[in-house]
């Protein structure tokens, strides 16, 4: 159905995956059928070794998505440390929403793991901090140009998604301001 209407998905996700030997199997065949770059996941700290593997098998990345504060990987500081010394094919999916509100900065964090960021979630903010709302990219207090730099310098070659959750009655309003500033 996607071919058909020339629409090229490029990843999925979130999924949790875990040390199951067969478990992460399942996501990653249908990754593979599906042609995917990446997997956005949460995956279980103790499942690195399995993952990794199944990973490098597959030839697909694993981009590991934060969700802010009070979750197992709040911003990008833990998923670096969760990744150190593991497969190269584990990586982080940058959500710059959440990695905000977790208090990392999102262009450090770029700079940081450079090639093992294969995934963006683009999304602006109200403010920095952990109550943050979304806003459409371009109207809140994130560094949006900064952001992309820090992509060109570390040769960034994953997906950049935009991400709308702004609470709002006209959805495609937001969405179209977002593309309007990213476009200019």
């Amino acid at each position: 159905m996607l071919s058909e209407r020339s629409i090229t998905p490029l990843a999925c996700g979130v999924v949790r995956l875990t040390k199951d030997e067969d478990a992460p199997h399942k996501h990653f065949d249908f990754a593979q059928a599906m042609g995917l770059y990446s997997i956005s996941a949460d995956p279980d700290h103790d499942s690195f070794e399995v993952v990794g593997k199944v990973a490098e098998e597959h030839q697909i990345n694993v981009a590991i998505h934060p969700h802010g504060p009070r979750h197992r990987y709040p911003g990008w500081k833990s998923v670096a440390a969760a990744v150190e010394g593991k497969s190269k094919r584990i990586g982080i999916c940058m959500d710059t929403g959440h990695v905000t509100r977790a208090g990392d900065d999102v262009v450090e964090g770029i700079m940081t793991l450079k090639d093992r960021v294969y995934g963006v979630h683009l999304k602006d903010l109200s403010e920095v901090g952990p109550n943050a709302v979304d806003v459409p990219i371009g109207s809140g207090k994130l560094d949006i140009p900064a952001i992309f730099k820090a992509l060109r310098a570390v040769k960034f070659q994953g997906i950049v998604s935009l991400e709308d959750e702004v609470k709002s009655d006209n959805v495609m309003g937001t969405i179209r301001q977002s593309l309007e500033y990213l476009q200019k």
